[in-house]
């Protein structure tokens, strides 16, 4: 029997291992990176900033433990999105492992549903068509931008733009209170806010029901 997935997010790539141990001859279909917007965009960057955000909140309580002394912390959001660039890398590569143990075909590119059973996928290299007994759509939700507020990678973000800042912003309003768009706010209003001087005023607006993805609205002064 063989299996076609599309789609290599948590959905595509356990449905693959699962398969493959019971003897399946599957193909896992790409277009970006293996793990999706949980392992890149998702819940393990936001996993990755909070757990930096709470070592600097816990520094300055320090005192509540019976810690004293001379010491002036604050964040170095470079140091920390390159830390959470490691760990998504470091999990990718273990996802590439267990693809090639379990003798999961990856095909990197974009995918057609052609048929039931025929995918058509457009690589580097040019044009493939895979034949499959069956078909697993696993395409995942990428940010939305709202009509009224388009994303400029500037001013306005979007949520995967709001995992790269390289300062934390003087103000930030958060546009959906979903589980990405409160970890944010969180993050960057709670955490990461060095002395305890400066604390970013940061809003959180409820998501309208059309959006799949938080958007991010951020102005720096």
């Amino acid at each position: 029997m063989k299996l076609t997935i599309i789609g290599a997010g948590p959905g595509g790539y356990s449905a693959a291992f699962a398969a493959a141990k019971a003897g399946v001859d599957v193909t896992l279909v790409e277009r970006a990176k293996l793990g999706g917007t949980c392992l890149h965009t998702g819940c393990i960057p936001t996993k990755t900033l909070r757990s930096s955000a709470d070592v600097l909140e816990m520094s300055g309580r320090l005192a509540e433990f019976g810690i004293t002394g001379e010491c002036t912390l604050k964040a170095d959001m470079p140091a920390i999105v390159n830390r959470k660039r490691k760990v998504t890398a470091t999990l990718q590569t273990g996802l590439e492992k267990t693809c090639a143990q379990l003798k999961v075909r990856v095909v990197y590119g974009k995918a057609e549903l052609v048929s039931a059973k025929l995918v058509r996928v457009t690589t580097a290299e040019g044009m493939e068509e895979v034949e499959s007994d069956n078909v697993i759509i696993a395409t995942g939700s990428s940010p939305l931008e709202l009509p009224a507020l388009p994303v400029d990678h500037a001013r306005v973000l979007s949520s995967d733009d709001a995992l790269e800042l390289q300062a934390v912003p003087a103000s930030l309003i958060i546009v959906g209170g979903g589980v990405i768009g409160c970890e944010l706010a969180f993050i960057y209003g709670v955490r990461l806010q060095g002395d305890g001087r400066g604390r970013p005023k940061t809003a959180c607006c409820p998501c309208p029901p059309w959006t799949k993805k938080s958007a991010a609205c951020c102005s720096a002064k």
